[in-house]
This record gives C-alpha cells, sequence and structure tokens, in this order.
C-alpha cells in the first residue's frame, strides 16, 4: 500500500486545506499532524475529530499524551467525548473558531 505525507498531498494538487478533518490510523495517530503539519496549521481548518487507540500506539513506541501534544502544539484546544475500549476519542479545536462556520 502506498503512503504519502497528507501536507505533500495537499500542496502537489492544489487541494485547499480542510475545514474538519478525521484522523483514525490505528495507533499512529501520535505521528500523523507530523504528516500534515502545514496543512493543519492554516486557519482553514479549524476542527479535528480523533480516535487514540491507546494499546496500539505503545506498541508502535509513542503515546496518547504526544498524539495530543502535537495537535495542542498546533494551537488546537482538545475536548474528551468519550471512549470505546482502551480507544478515546477527542475533538480539537481552534480557540477562535466562530461556532456558525
Amino acid at each position: 500500500m502506498e503512503t504519502r505525507r497528507g501536507d505533500d498531498l495537499v500542496n502537489e494538487r492544489g487541494l485547499s486545506p480542510p475545514n474538519v478533518c478525521k484522523i483514525d490510523i490505528g495507533g499512529a495517530e501520535y505521528l500523523e499532524p507530523e504528516g500534515l503539519r502545514e496543512t493543519l496549521s492554516d486557519p482553514a481548518c479549524c476542527r479535528i475529530f480523533c480516535e487514540i487507540h491507546t494499546e496500539k500506539i505503545r506498541e508502535i513506541g509513542g503515546s496518547a499524551k504526544e498524539a495530543e501534544t502535537l495537535l495542542q502544539e498546533l494551537g488546537f484546544e482538545l475536548e474528551y467525548l468519550g471512549d470505546r475500549r482502551a480507544n478515546y476519542f477527542v475533538e480539537a479545536s481552534q480557540p477562535n473558531t466562530d461556532e456558525g462556520q
């Protein structure tokens, strides 16, 4: 399976940054924002929904805290939405986001 950095795909194809992004990549959530840092830093991207797989992250050498920290470093505020088994869900939003957009 071919994989590509999200930032590269957006730039190469001249795509607009998404307003909303869902991240659910089975344990590599702490790595994904690195490949999307430019795209997620764009003010147009104002909300991210993320499922964090705590056990799988540990298996590949990361931590759930790293996933949260990366999103916070990009300026997002996190809200816990709930959990399912060892996984939990967060909504990350830009603090200056108007609800009506």
